[in-house]
């Protein structure tokens, strides 16, 4: 009875580790992604009503399509990020936080088993944390400053019409390709 238990009990440290170091998102992170990346997708509108003189009437649905579309692949360029950030921040910060929670639990007198736990779980969650920061930080740059290139620069003698669309769609792409690389 007690190998079960062991098997069981070592099934389910794994099936933490996996949870916490897979590229599934909470429910509040993924909210939180995708509302950010919302919001960074609908900031060319600005440029493109102001500077390039576009209507927002008659551009009412490409803007909207174009914004959903490229806020897809931004939430995915974040999601890939933090995925791999997320690992070398954990590698970097094990050593203090084991420190920390050693410091913690000096007098008290709890398992290694115990210590190892919240160890595991306070590392979790300050990656997880930076991590998160560090990917909507560097993805947005990237993007707005593609945004810009695209618009100002390469797609310049377009018409405002076919620059949103080249613009948004190509930063978008390069910003979602980008974040593949596993490096």
């Amino acid at each position: 009875m007690s190998s079960k238990q062991s098997k069981r009990s070592n099934t389910d440290d794994i099936d933490v580790i996996l949870n916490d170091f897979g590229r599934n998102l909470s429910g509040v992170s993924s909210v939180m992604l995708y509302g950010m990346a919302m919001i960074v997708s609908c900031v060319p509108l600005w440029l493109y009503w102001r500077i390039h003189l576009m209507d927002p009437v008659d551009n009412a649905i490409v803007w909207g399509v174009m914004s959903v579309l490229s806020a897809v692949l931004i939430a995915k360029a974040y999601t890939n990020t933090k995925h791999v950030v997320k690992h070398r921040v954990a590698q970097k910060i094990e050593k203090s936080i084991t420190r920390e929670i050693n410091a913690e639990f000096a007098e008290k007198s709890i398992s290694k088993k115990e210590k190892d736990d919240r160890t595991h779980w306070k590392k979790n969650e300050v990656a997880e944390s930076q991590s998160v920061s560090f990917s909507l930080f560097y993805n947005n740059i990237i993007f707005l400053c593609l945004i810009i290139v695209f618009s100002f620069f390469v797609l310049k003698n377009f018409t405002p019409f076919y620059n949103y669309i080249g613009t948004v769609a190509s930063s978008a792409g390069i910003l979602y390709l980008l974040s593949t690389s596993s490096k």
